[in-house]
Formats: C-alpha cells, sequence, structure tokens
C-alpha cells in the first residue's frame, strides 16, 4: 500500500480562507488515507476471489491514491484563492477573485466522479467475460471453472454441516466472501444456508464455463488450412515433385502464400 503526500500547509490556508473553526493538523491526511484504505480492501478483495485480476487491482489502487492526493491538494488551491466574506468583510471584498474561484471549484468538482470510477473499476475487474481472442482465454476459463468448481462443493459441504449439527459453528469456507453470503442467507433462508437454486445456477455456470473452454481448446488445436490444401503432389521418376492440378491454379496458390 502507498499513500501520497496531502499538503497540510495548504489545507490550513484554505481552511483558514474560508472558516473561523479551529483546524485540525493532520486531519486532511487522515481522511484521505482512510478513503484509500478502502480502495486497497477492495483491491485485496478482489486479488482473493480472481487472484488473475491481482496486479490490476492494486494498479487500480494505487492509481486512485495517486489522483485522489492531487485532487485534494488542487481543491486547497482554490480554496485559498479567495477568502469567504465572513473572514475578510465586506469591505472591498474582490468579487472578481471570487467569480474565478467558484468557476475553478466547478471544474475541480467535475473530475472527482472520474476519481471515484476507479473504484468501481476495482470492483468489476473479471466481470466482463473472457474473449475467444484472447491469448490467456484457455488460462483464465480454466481459472473461472477451477473457483466454481470450489464454490460448488464448498455451498454443498456448508449445506451437509448445517443439516448435521444445526449452525455453521466450525465449518470454514475456502472463499471468505462465500461465507459471508452464506451468514446473510441464513437471515432469510431456513432449512440450509444455500438454498436450491444457487446451487442449481452455479452448476449451470460450470456446464457453460467448461463447454466454452473445451470450444476454445478445440478451436486451437485445429490446424490452420493451408492455400495448398487439396492439391495432389507426387514423385516422378526423375525424384522431382509434380503437382497433379492445374499448374496456374498452383501459381496462384503460391502468389498467395507470398512465394511467388
Amino acid at each position: 500500500m502507498r499513500y501520497y503526500e496531502i499538503n497540510e500547509r495548504d489545507a490550513r490556508a484554505a481552511h483558514d480562507a474560508n472558516s473561523m473553526r479551529e483546524f485540525r493538523p493532520g486531519s486532511e491526511t487522515e481522511g484521505y488515507r482512510a478513503k484509500v484504505d478502502e480502495a486497497y480492501e477492495l483491491a485485496e478483495a478482489k486479488a482473493q476471489a480472481i487472484p488473475e485480476c491481482e496486479a490490476k487491482a492494486y494498479a487500480l489502487a494505487d492509481s486512485y491514491a495517486r489522483k485522489l492526493a492531487e485532487w485534494m491538494n488542487e481543491g486547497y488551491r482554490i480554496d485559498a484563492m479567495c477568502p469567504s466574506v465572513l473572514i475578510s468583510g465586506a469591505g472591498n471584498f474582490p468579487t472578481g477573485r471570487k467569480k474565478r474561484r467558484n468557476q475553478a471549484r466547478d471544474r475541480h468538482a467535475a473530475k472527482y466522479e472520474a476519481i471515484e470510477g476507479i473504484r468501481e473499476r476495482i470492483r468489476k475487474l473479471g466481470t466482463g467475460g473472457i474473449q475467444s481472442g484472447d491469448p490467456q482465454a484457455v488460462e483464465k476459463l480454466e481459472a473461472k471453472l477451477q473457483r466454481l468448481e470450489a464454490r460448488q462443493a464448498d455451498m454443498k459441504r456448508a449445506n451437509a454441516h448445517y443439516r448435521k449439527h444445526g449452525t455453521l459453528d466450525g465449518f470454514t469456507f475456502g472463499d471468505e466472501a462465500l461465507g459471508k453470503a452464506a451468514l446473510e442467507n441464513m437471515g432469510f433462508w431456513h432449512g440450509a444456508p444455500f438454498p436450491p437454486y444457487e446451487l442449481s445456477n452455479n452448476n449451470a455456470n460450470i456446464k457453460r464455463t467448461r463447454e466454452r473452454l473445451e470450444q476454445i481448446k478445440g478451436a486451437k488445436e485445429k490446424p490452420k488450412p493451408s492455400p495448398l490444401d487439396g492439391y495432389k503432389f507426387h514423385v516422378d521418376t526423375g525424384g522431382a515433385i509434380v503437382c497433379s492440378n492445374d499448374a496456374y491454379e498452383l501459381l496462384d496458390a503460391l502468389r498467395d502464400m507470398r512465394w511467388l
């Protein structure tokens, strides 16, 4: 985890220009770090759930930390551009400067949505589907299949444990998020932590993922067609390789292969 510097001096100047309350040193850094911690918690949860997304998740968390610090520091400079009328008094109040500051504030506020969008990108990692043209499609589908199968096994074991003991106490989930889901289910579902439809839906996902994996594997193993497919060759008595097809057609095929 990496934090970026928050300019507490500029934060104080911005505070003093707009408020008569006492500024608490370090308060802006504390607020910043709390938000960064949340982003890294999202990244850690994503890395545990989908290991192949770990590097991307932590890179996004670092990007969030850096851009949030830049945004906050820029905000302090903008807020310090012009003091509040309650601080400076109404006499000779710089209305032109205040107008420019308010315009800068509006532009600055518009950037915040994009920065917060980084956290949403962390949440959505690994949910956009796996494209057939992805060079790592097979590896990603195999990892997805493994997660789904582990989830199915965990749900079955949890239900069996609950039926036998009437509680989930003493049961360990392989997936922490699945354990939380089980506790939530207990609030409104009676009989077992995971209702039949959850097992059925997950099993259907396993089947679809396995079929897709086999389809992509088959496509990769299938040899690519050659422009010479369909042409027959033989060796004549002099040892030369002779094509039985029309010579002009063979020349066209060779040109397609950029041999001529």
